[in-house]
C-alpha cells in the first residue's frame, strides 16, 4: 500500500474515531444528565398531582365538616325525624353536594339514612352490597376516638373506586358525646379523573392497584413497586415520559395506580444539541484532515517519493556509487544523507567478512529489541539468588522503575520476592530433579509490599562439565487470572449449592447436563398435604413478624422430618404444607414413609402447642397413585407434580378433621397391615363424588 493511501486511511480513521468517541462521550455525559433531569422533573410533577389528590381529599372532607358537627344531623341520628331527611337529603340537595353516597350510621352499626345517588340520572340508589361489609363497629370507618376524627380517602368496590370521608356525629359545638357517623362519598369515575387532568393539565391514567388487567408498564411497575421509592419513572416511548405512583386506600393499602404522562421536551433538546455538535465537529474535522494532507503533501510525502524514487533508481543500476538528492536540513534530508553513507559503506565493504559482521549485529539488535520489548519478565538468576539480568518486563511487573534498579535492590529472591518462605527451597528442590518447572504459580511481593500471583517457566544452565551456572526464565503476572479463577469457582459452588435448595440432586444434575424439559412418569408415589387449621383468622391478629416466625418452626419442624425419613418436600403454599415419597427416586415403602411422617407432625404440632402455649392443629390427607414429576419455569425453578392422585390428596385434606390424618381406601389398603385405622365412611368430595376414606391412628405395635 502506498504511503499516501496509508497517511489518507490513518487520517480518516483518526476522524472517524475521534467523531465516534466523541460521540459516545457526549451521549454518556449528555443523556446522562438529561435523563437525571427527566427524572428529577417528572418526579416533581407527580409529587405536584399527589399533592392535588390529597387536596382534593382535603376539600371533600372539609365540605362535609358542617354536616358531622351540627345539632340537627346529632338529633337526626337520635329520633331519624324525616323532617331532617326532606330537609336536607332528597335529590335535589344530593345532586348539588355531587356525592354519590350517603349514610348516616349510629355506633351499633344500624344505618338511620343510607343511599347511593346516581348523579346523571339525578336518582337515589341502594347502598352497594359490598360496601355493607365496612358499616361494622369494628371497621376504620365507623371508628372515631374524638370529636375531630376524620377519615378520608379511597375505597375499592367492585364498581369502582370511591373518595370517601367519614366523620363523628357531634353538636354545633364541635363536643361529644359522639352520636355515631356521617360518611358521604363521590365516584372517582373518568369524569373525575378528567377534571384532575385539566387542573393538572396533564394526562392522567388510573387502574385498580389489585386489578387482573391492566397493561405491560403498569404491570411492571406494580411488580417493582416498593415504598421506599413511592415514584418510579419511566419513558414510554420518544415523546412521552411517565411518572407512576400509588394512592392508599383509607385504609392505608395500595389502592390504586396513577400515572402521570409529560412530554420530553428536555430529551428532544438534548439530541438535537447533539446533532448540532456533531455536525460543528464533522465539519472542522474534514477542514483539519485537509489541510494536514496538504501539509504533509508538501513537506513529506512528495520529497519521500523522490528519495523512493532515487533509491529504486540506485538498487536497479546495482551500482552503490551513486548518490540520492539531499534538499532541505529535517529528518528527511537526514535519512537522504543516511542513506548516502550507506551505500558508501556499502561500496567499501563488500567482502564477506563484513557481511558476516554485519549480520551479526542486526541478530544482536533483534535479540536485544525482543529481550527490552517482551510484554513477559525475562530474567538470569544466581543459585544463591541474586538477579544477573532482567527486562523492563520484569522490572515493571514487580514495582521497580527499571531493570537495573531491580538488579541493585533485590539481592535474596527468597526474602525479598517470595511471600511464601520455604518457596525458593521448593523452587531449587524442582530444578535439581527435573532441571525444569513449568507453569510455577506463587505469591510475590512487589516493591510496595504488596502481593500478586505470578506464574514462572525456568530452566537450568549448565557447563560443559554439567556445573549450575544460573537460572534463566519468563515470569507473567497471572492475578487477574488467579483471582478469576477463585471466583469462578467459587461462584460455581454458590450456584450449585442454590440449586440443590430448590431442587432435588438428581433433578439438578440432569438440569445442568441441559436437558430442555425434565418431565418423569411415577407409577406409584403417596402424596401428603397438610393444612393449618384457622391459621387464615390468625394471621389477621398476628403482627408479621410474629406469624411468619410460628410458621417457620413448625415448617422447619417439618421439613427436619420429611429429611429424616427420605421424602421430597414439593412446597409450601401459604399455611399448607406438599410433601411426597417416592420421587425422584422410587422406593418400594413410599406410603409407610409418608405414613411415619404424617403421625410424627401430629406430634410435632402438639409438642410445639406444648412448648409455645398455642392451641394449633393441622390436618393431614394422604393418597396413593401414578404421579408426573418435573421441572417448570425458566428464571424460578420449580419442581412440581401432577396428576389426579395429587388433587385427591389435597381433597382428603380439605375434607378432613382437625388433628386428623385422612388416607384414601387405595393408602388405606397399603397400610392397613401394618398401621391402625378407623373408617370414616363414606363422605362427598368435591370433584370426586362419594368416596370411602379411613382415619390413621397409629402404629400396630408388630409388622
Amino acid at each position: 500500500m502506498k504511503l499516501r493511501t496509508t497517511t489518507l486511511i490513518i487520517i480518516s480513521t483518526t476522524l472517524v474515531g475521534l467523531v465516534g468517541v466523541l460521540y459516545a462521550t457526549s451521549s454518556t455525559i449528555l443523556f446522562s444528565s438529561i435523563r437525571k433531569a427527566e427524572d428529577q422533573n417528572t418526579r416533581q410533577i407527580v409529587k405536584g398531582v399527589l399533592n392535588v389528590f390529597g387536596q382534593t381529599q382535603n376539600d371533600f372532607s372539609s365540605r362535609f365538616a358542617d354536616w358531622s358537627a351540627w345539632d340537627d344531623t346529632a338529633t337526626f341520628i337520635q329520633n331519624g325525624n324525616q323532617q331532617y331527611i326532606q330537609a336536607n337529603l332528597l335529590p335535589e340537595a344530593l345532586a348539588n353536594l355531587k356525592v354519590n353516597l350517603a349514610l348516616l350510621i349510629k355506633p351499633s352499626g344500624q344505618i338511620v339514612f343510607g343511599t347511593g345517588f346516581d348523579q346523571n340520572r339525578k336518582q337515589k340508589t341502594p347502598i352497594p352490597d359490598a360496601l355493607r361489609s365496612h358499616l361494622t363497629p369494628n371497621d376504620l370507618l365507623l371508628q372515631h376516638s374524638q370529636p375531630k376524627s376524620n377519615h378520608t380517602g379511597i375505597l375499592l368496590l367492585p364498581q369502582g373506586p370511591l373518595l370517601i370521608t367519614s366523620q363523628p356525629i357531634v353538636n354545633t359545638k364541635g363536643e361529644g358525646p359522639i352520636r355515631g357517623t356521617i360518611i358521604f362519598g363521590r365516584n372517582l369515575d373518568n369524569e373525575a379523573i378528567h377534571k384532575l387532568s385539566k387542573i393538572t393539565r396533564l394526562p392522567l391514567t388510573i387502574y385498580n392497584f389489585n386489578a387482573d388487567q391492566m397493561p405491560a408498564d403498569f404491570q411492571a411497575i406494580r411488580a417493582a413497586w416498593s415504598e421506599k421509592v413511592p415514584i418510579q419513572v419511566r419513558p414510554l416511548n420518544e415523546q412521552t415520559m411517565a411518572g407512576y405512583a400509588v394512592l392508599s386506600d383509607v385504609y392505608g393499602k395500595p389502592a390504586l395506580l396513577l400515572r402521570v404522562d409529560i412530554s420530553r421536551d428536555i430529551y428532544r433538546q438534548g439530541e438535537k444539541s447533539q446533532r448540532y455538535l456533531m455536525l460543528s465537529v464533522l465539519v472542522v474535522g474534514l477542514i483539519f484532515g485537509g489541510i494536514t494532507l496538504l501539509l504533509l503533501e508538501q513537506l513529506v510525502l512528495s520529497r519521500l517519493t523522490r528519495l523512493s524514487a532515487d533509491v529504486k533508481q540506485v538498487a536497479t543500476s546495482g551500482d552503490p556509487s551513486q548518490q540520492v538528492l539531499v534538499t532541505g536540513q529535517d529528518e528527511l534530508s537526514t535519512l537522504a544523507s543516511n542513506i548516502n553513507k550507506m551505500l558508501e559503506a556499502l561500496d567499501q565493504a563488500r567482502h564477506q567478512e563484513h557481511a558476516y559482521l554485519l549480520q551479526l549485529q542486526q541478530a544482536e539488535e533483534k535479540y536485544r529489541s525482543i529481550f527490552e520489548n517482551a510484554t513477559e519478565g525475562i530474567f538470569q538468576t544466581t543459585p544463591d539468588g541474586r538477579f544477573l539480568s532482567a527486562n523492563p518486563a520484569l522490572a515493571k511487573i514487580l514495582g521497580y522503575v527499571s531493570s537495573e534498579e531491580l538488579i541493585a535492590k533485590v539481592t535474596d529472591i527468597a526474602r525479598q520476592i517470595y511471600v511464601e518462605p520455604n518457596r525458593r527451597t521448593e523452587f531449587i528442590a524442582a530444578m535439581q530433579e527435573r532441571d525444569a518447572v513449568v507453569e510455577l504459580e506463587s505469591q510475590a511481593y512487589r516493591k510496595n509490599g504488596s502481593v500478586i500471583w505470578i506464574t514462572e517457566n525456568v530452566r537450568a544452565v549448565r557447563d560443559a562439565g554439567g556445573a549450575l551456572v544460573y537460572y534463566e526464565g519468563t515470569v507473567i503476572d497471572s492475578t487477574v487470572r488467579k483471582v478469576t479463577q477463585e471466583a469462578l469457582r467459587y461462584l460455581r459452588e454458590q450456584s450449585d449449592r442454590l440449586l440443590l435448595n430448590i431442587l432435588p440432586e438428581t433433578i439438578a444434575k440432569r438440569l445442568k447436563l441441559e436437558e430442555n424439559t425434565i418431565a418423569d412418569n411415577f407409577p406409584a408415589a403417596t402424596v401428603l398435604f397438610a393444612d393449618i387449621v384457622g391459621f387464615t383468622k390468625l394471621s389477621t391478629q398476628l403482627p408479621p413478624v410474629e406469624l411468619v416466625s410460628l410458621l417457620n418452626q413448625i415448617f422447619s419442624a417439618f421439613d427436619e422430618l420429611a429429611e429424616h425419613y427420605g421424602l421430597e418436600k414439593i412446597k409450601t403454599i401459604g399455611d399448607a404444607y406438599m410433601v411426597v415419597g417416592g420421587i425422584p427416586i422410587t422406593r418400594e415403602d413410599h406410603a409407610e414413609a409418608i405414613a411415619e411422617m404424617a403421625l410424627d407432625m401430629q406430634q410435632a404440632i402438639a409438642d410445639f402447642n406444648l412448648k409455645t402455649g398455642q392451641s394449633f392443629s393441622i390436618r393431614i390427607g394422604i393418597n396413593t397413585g401414578p404421579v408426573i414429576a418435573g421441572v417448570i419455569g425458566l428464571k424460578k425453578y420449580i419442581y412440581d407434580l401432577w396428576g389426579d392422585t395429587v388433587n385427591t390428596a389435597s381433597r382428603m385434606e380439605s375434607h378432613g378433621l382437625p388433628n386428623c390424618t385422612q388416607v384414601t381406601d387405595t393408602t388405606y389398603e397399603i397400610l392397613q397391615h401394618k398401621y391402625l385405622f378407623e373408617e370414616r365412611g363414606v363422605i362427598q368430595v368435591k370433584g370426586k363424588g362419594e368416596m370411602t376414606t379411613y382415619m390413621l391412628k397409629g402404629r400396630k405395635d408388630k409388622w
